[in-house]
């Protein structure tokens, strides 16, 4: 579903398709319209490795995401199965790296894409 207007309702939506356990290995949602709640949303989805079959998501050039929706996925990861984080192009910034840095070792991630981000 890249590059297709998709906002936090459509996260919202695959969120719960994902927590419901829908088959699903890969969501690619990148140049999209998602925010900080869809963000959130996604994560709450992605905290429950029982349900959610999620390896790869790429919320690439979603501007609008923040470091606020950054550090919600990074809450997520710890429990999550996810192995691929694409977050380039989304505003991160500086401020949550540190975090993000600790979640990431205490995940399955093997790869975390944050080029673009004004990280310094």
């Amino acid at each position: 579903l890249p590059f297709t207007g998709a906002k936090d309702g459509a996260c919202r939506a695959l969120a719960d398709a994902l927590a419901a356990g829908a088959p699903l290995a890969s969501l690619d949602l990148g140049g999209n319209l998602v925010t900080a709640g869809g963000a959130a949303a996604l994560a709450a989805a992605l905290a429950d490795p029982s349900g959610c079959a999620l390896r790869s998501l790429n919320l690439a050039a979603n501007y609008r995401l923040g470091p606020e929706g950054a550090l919600s996925l990074a809450a997520a990861l710890p429990s999550s199965g996810l192995a691929e984080l694409h977050l380039a192009g989304c505003a991160v910034g500086a401020g949550p790296v540190g975090r993000i840095a600790a979640a990431v070792a205490r995940s399955s991630l093997r790869l975390l894409d944050l080029s673009h981000n004004q990280i310094g």
